[in-house]
């Protein structure tokens, strides 16, 4: 009898869990400025809480409680489901009850989901919040700005510090280096200055290359994460953009900007050329599309040290090309578009926009 309450217990507090999860994302996107005070007021006590505790805990913390969470639950279904093919007495009851258990707990993931990320996709974006402009561009524009870009690279190039394979050199602070760019774009963003944790590397970064992601933000403990074996430039751009999924912004456009924004006025030399890298190759693709000779002319004009990163990048996420990276990237562009990215992965690429208006407004005199 005890265990037949237990059961009942945990699937009714499952289903209370997973009914609350669904009406505040119901509140969420439907109901007016639910989301905004959500953000502005409730997310940043748990992110200021929970991610603070995890934050004391040096590796990733939703990593090693993924592989916990999931042999645990392994070994318990398996020994269920074998007491049950011994139809050894009660071993129906004891499955059931692991699997009222097991629901119990994915409703309650579910719900600390939808307050750790899942309600603040309907929040104010970034860009309306502070006035940076989303709109249309010229060709002639973009291939302003791409010039731009491509001198800042020329510049820079030198400057940066190398390791004895010829590409840029991480110092162990990065992490902190990103961390407090992203502060100090506080100072004029307020939203932003809730980030209080550096990010975090990914031991097993196989996997995340694997589904072709640079990073994951963790809203079960309100984490940071990045992949640490891909190609280095990448690793601050990557740092700032998830640390901006921490602040509560959520669009995939509008955390490359806010990483771009934060790590191109960085006193680290390394910040400023992987923002300047990263937006080059965003702002170049596009040009790639619309004026073909022009980028292949300003393609040339790279440092050697560059253009070597670029094509060791492409080999790099080329190795790791497989039917299960298809399966990841179409996965992640659903999970994009049922959030409210109707571009889904498309989303990354419409950083464009932010950046040649705002490189674009710098230009004409107006100040940072």
């Amino acid at each position: 009898m005890k265990r037949k309450r237990r059961i009942r217990r945990w699937l009714m507090t499952g289903l209370e869990a997973f009914l609350l999860a669904i009406l505040l994302l119901t509140l969420a996107r439907h109901m007016p400025g639910f989301a905004a005070v959500y953000v502005r007021r409730v997310y940043p006590l748990l992110a200021g809480s929970l991610g603070r505790f995890w934050s004391l805990v040096p590796f990733s913390a939703v990593e090693l409680l993924l592989y916990l969470f999931v042999i645990v639950w392994v070994v318990l279904l398996v020994k269920g489901l074998a007491g049950l093919l011994r139809r050894k007495k009660e071993a129906g009851l004891k499955l059931a009850e692991r699997l009222a258990a097991l629901f119990q707990t994915a409703a309650v993931l579910f719900l600390v989901y939808v307050l750790g990320c899942g309600i603040n996709y309907s929040a104010p974006a970034f860009s309306d919040l502070y006035g940076y402009s989303k709109a249309a561009y010229t060709k002639e524009e973009l291939a302003l700005v791409c010039e731009m870009l491509t001198e800042r690279l020329i510049d820079l190039a030198d400057e940066v510090p190398r390791d004895e394979t010829g590409f840029m050199a991480l110092e162990a602070d990065t992490g902190q280096k990103v961390l407090s760019a992203i502060q100090a774009l506080g100072e004029e963003c307020p939203a932003l200055a809730m980030v209080k944790a550096a990010p975090k590397r990914v031991l097993i970064s196989p996997i995340l290359s694997c589904q072709q992601l640079t990073g994951v933000y963790s809203p079960f403990t309100i984490e940071a994460n990045y992949n640490r074996d891909m190609v280095s430039y990448n690793v601050p751009f990557t740092m700032g953009h998830e640390l901006s999924h921490l602040a509560g912004f959520m669009r995939e456009d509008e955390a490359n900007f806010i990483s771009w924004l934060a790590l191109e006025r960085a006193e680290d030399v390394t910040l400023r050329c992987s923002a300047a890298m990263m937006a080059w190759i965003y702002c170049c693709n596009e040009l790639h599309d619309l004026d073909y000779e022009k980028w292949e002319a300003l393609n040339a004009e790279l440092p050697e040290a560059v253009s070597m990163e670029f094509e060791a990048n492409s080999a790099f996420w080329k190795r790791y090309e497989s039917r299960v990276s298809e399966k990841a990237q179409k996965v992640n562009d659903s999970y994009l578009k049922a959030h409210g990215q109707t571009e889904g992965l498309m989303t990354y690429d419409r950083v464009t926009a932010l950046i040649v208006q705002e490189m674009l407004r710098r230009q004409q005199g107006f100040p940072d």
